[in-house]
């Protein structure tokens, strides 16, 4: 079901969008328990993932990364998972997202998180498009709970309407695999809470982060980024649009 006129216009305003239940609680414990088999593997040190296959990796929350469990993440999880990849093509997902982007989808990747329980670092604030610089930033990132989001678990936080001021310039200190990084007034931060299987949907340059997870319990998720199959990048690195236009079309056509 496409998004109304109403929740259209929300987003357009704030850069995100609290849609609402997504998934049905079969659903969440089917995919929680492969995420969970996933995530029971051993991840590999981010400063070498990323010459392998882009598989497992490791998100740190600092220069030194000796805590193995501050964050971990895997990457294009739908290559190696088939009920993950059925979700890239759901047609509940992919209503909104054309809502949102328009009828010719891609996958730009996706993202499968675990922020364990006492130690789930934090990921400073940051823009996704800081990594493909996307023009025209026409990209929408799903974000999927697959555990209840609280206040005490890490919720992300949205700065809302900062997608409208564009790129901006960010840091690059070594953070895991989140090289990008910058510093925002954050006292008009709202936190996006949602209960399992509740979804959100951001813009892929609104300012956003989530807090270290200090509670007992873990905050899974499953984040996919989507683009409109007439985005290129502007980075100057012409492999990057090379990596764009062989992504998988979804909905519509390049």
């Amino acid at each position: 079901m496409k998004l109304t006129a109403e929740q259209v216009a929300q987003y357009e305003r704030d850069g995100y969008l609290k849609f609402g239940e997504l998934l049905s609680a079969d659903e969440v414990r089917d995919l929680r328990k492969r995420l969970d088999e996933h995530f029971s593997g051993e991840f590999e040190d981010p400063r070498t993932a990323w010459e392998s296959k882009r598989q497992h990796i490791e998100l740190r929350a600092g220069e030194e990364g000796e805590d193995k469990t501050s964050i971990q993440q895997i990457v294009d999880l739908y290559k190696l998972d088939p009920a993950f990849e059925a979700l890239l093509h759901d047609s509940r997902i992919l209503d909104v997202t054309e809502s949102l982007i328009g009828p010719n989808i891609q996958v730009l990747n996706d993202q499968a998180l675990l922020k364990p329980a006492f130690h789930g670092g934090e990921l400073p604030w940051h823009q996704d498009n800081a990594y493909f610089r996307l023009d025209p930033p026409k990209s929408v990132t799903c974000w999927i709970a697959f555990a209840d989001v609280t206040e005490e678990n890490s919720p992300v936080e949205f700065l809302p309407g900062s997608h409208k001021n564009g790129l901006v310039e960010h840091g690059s200190e070594f953070q895991g695999t989140i090289l990008q990084h910058l510093e925002a007034d954050d006292s008009e931060a709202v936190t996006a809470t949602l209960p399992a299987g509740h979804a959100s949907w951001h813009h892929c340059e609104i300012l956003h982060r989530s807090k270290p997870n200090r509670s007992p319990y873990p905050r899974p998720a499953y984040a996919i980024q989507f683009i409109s199959a007439d985005c290129r990048s502007n980075s100057g690195d012409e492999s990057r649009n090379e990596e764009l236009k062989n992504r998988p079309v979804l909905r519509g056509s390049r």
